[in-house]
């Protein structure tokens, strides 16, 4: 945590914002890549199947387990963006409270 909070104090305040938006639009692409490939799938399941299984015939279990993987990775990405938008507002709310107690140590 030592090494994180080092670099953390090397980078300005003004470029957190930045910082957010741009990983959080990365991920955020990342998604809608995932989601469209899903949808596409979805309509052409069938010849996708029917494709896959002249070459290889995937045991049930194989399908199951990664549904379930790819069920947990979506919920990690979701975790993952809780966790930024709460630190966002933590730091805000802290950023806030020191901005006010120096203007009250000035006045």
């Amino acid at each position: 945590m030592n090494l994180l909070s080092k670099y953390w104090k090397k980078i300005p305040e003004r470029h957190y914002f930045p910082i957010f938006v741009f990983s959080s639009l990365f991920f955020v692409i990342n998604e809608l890549i995932v989601i469209t490939l899903i949808v596409v799938y979805i309509v052409t399941e069938k010849q996708i199947r029917s494709a896959t299984n002249k070459i290889v015939k995937f045991p049930e279990a194989i399908l199951w387990a990664s549904a379930i993987i790819f069920f947990l990775v979506m919920i990690d990405d979701t975790l993952l963006y809780l966790f930024i938008i709460a630190f966002v507002a933590f730091d805000t709310r802290r950023k806030n409270s020191r901005k006010k107690t120096h203007q009250d140590s000035l006045t």
